[in-house]
C-alpha cells in the first residue's frame, strides 16, 4: 500500500471514529450490520435487537416507490435494512419509546439515509388520519412532526395510504401485572415511561396483537400488504385475527433452530382484501448442527 493511500486510510478512519464519538450517547455503541457498512446504534441498557428483526426483513417485499410503514420499529433496524436492500424512498418507522426513537433516528443519519427513512415516536393507537394531506405535499414526510402525542395528533397522516406494513411487534402476553416497574391499576392508565424499555419490548404492555392488526389494516391500501412475526406458539390467534379484520394471510413462514426442533417463531405476509389460499413456505433453519447461528441468513431473501 503506498504512503498516500494509507495516509487516507488512517484519516478516515480518524473521521469515522470521530464521527461515531459525536453521534453517540452514554452507554450507547456502534455495531455493524454486516452489509455494505450499514451500522445502528444499541445502547446496553435498553432493548436490543436480534435476529428476529434480521429474518422480518428478509421477509419483506417491496419497490422503490411504495410506501412502507415500520411499527414498533424500536432501534430502526428492520426500517433501515429494508429501506437499504429494496431501494426504498419513503419508510415511516414509528416508535412508542422515546430513547428508542431518538436513537434510530441517529442510525438513521449515521447511515446518511434521512432522505428515505423517517422516524417518530408515537404511540401508534394514537394516531390520528388525515387522508388529504399526502396530496398537497411533495415528500410524505414534511407534513409529519418527530414526536406526537394525543396534544398535537390532529396533525397526523394518512388512512389507507400505505402499500406496505411491516411489525415485530411485543411477542409476549402479560401475565403478572404486577411486575411492570408502574403503579397502574389497568392497561389504559398505565404510563410506558415507567416500564423497563425491555418489557415494553417483549410483553403486550402498550399494544396487543388486536390493536397493531386494526392499525395495518387502517393504514393499507386496498391490496397493500402486512408483514408480522410472532412466537409460533401464538400462530393460530395471529391467523385468526388477520382475516377477521380482511387482512389475508398468503405466505407463511416457520423458523426452528435446528430439524428435529419446534417451530418457535412465524411470519405472514397477509394483504388487505386478498383472495383465500396461503403458501406454506419451507421451514427456516437458523442454527447449524452444533447450534451456532447460521451467517447466511443475514442476507437471505426469504419470500420469493
Amino acid at each position: 500500500m503506498c504512503r498516500m493511500c494509507s495516509a487516507e486510510l488512517k484519516k478516515m478512519k480518524q473521521n469515522q471514529k470521530y464521527e461515531c464519538n459525536e453521534i453517540l450517547k452514554d452507554d450507547e455503541q456502534i455495531e455493524d450490520l454486516q452489509l455494505d457498512g450499514l451500522k445502528i446504534i444499541q445502547n446496553r441498557s435498553l432493548y436490543r435487537f436480534t435476529s428476529d428483526a434480521v429474518i422480518l426483513a428478509n421477509f419483506v417485499r417491496a419497490t422503490p416507490k411504495n410506501f412502507v410503514i415500520d411499527l414498533c420499529t424500536g432501534s430502526g433496524i428492520i426500517a433501515i435494512l429494508t429501506a437499504y436492500k429494496n431501494k426504498l424512498k419513503n419508510v415511516l418507522g414509528i416508535e412508542i419509546q422515546k430513547e428508542l426513537a431518538d436513537m434510530a433516528r441517529r442510525s438513521v443519519k449515521f447511515n446518511k439515509l434521512e432522505s428515505a427513512i423517517k422516524i417518530i415516536n408515537c404511540d401508534i393507537k394514537n394516531i390520528k388520519i388525515q387522508a388529504d394531506n399526502l396530496k398537497k405535499s411533495n415528500s410524505l414526510f414534511e407534513f409529519i412532526p418527530e414526536s406526537i402525542t394525543q396534544k398535537n395528533e390532529s396533525t397526523l397522516f394518512l388512512k389507507k395510504t400505505a402499500d406496505v406494513i411491516i411489525c415485530n411487534p411485543p411477542y409476549k402476553k402479560m401475565q403478572n401485572q404486577e411486575t411492570l416497574k408502574s403503579n397502574a391499576n389497568n392497561f389504559e392508565s398505565l404510563d410506558v415511561k415507567k416500564v423497563d424499555s425491555k418489557i415494553l419490548a417483549r410483553h403486550e404492555v402498550a399494544i396487543k396483537m388486536e390493536e397493531i392488526i386494526k392499525v395495518a389494516y387502517s393504514l393499507l391500501k386496498f391490496g397493500g400488504k402486512f408483514y408480522v412475526i410472532y412466537d409460533s406458539e401464538r400462530t393460530a390467534e395471529l391467523i385468526f385475527k388477520l382475516k377477521q379484520y380482511g387482512l389475508e394471510p398468503k405466505k407463511i413462514l416457520f423458523t426452528q433452530p435446528k430439524d428435529n426442533s419446534n417451530a418457535i417463531l412465524v411470519l405472514v405476509e397477509a394483504v388487505k382484501g386478498g383472495k383465500e389460499g396461503v403458501k406454506i413456505l419451507p421451514t427456516l433453519i437458523t442454527n447449524d448442527k452444533d447450534g451456532k447461528y447460521l451467517e447466511k441468513i443475514k442476507n437471505l431473501k426469504l419470500n420469493k
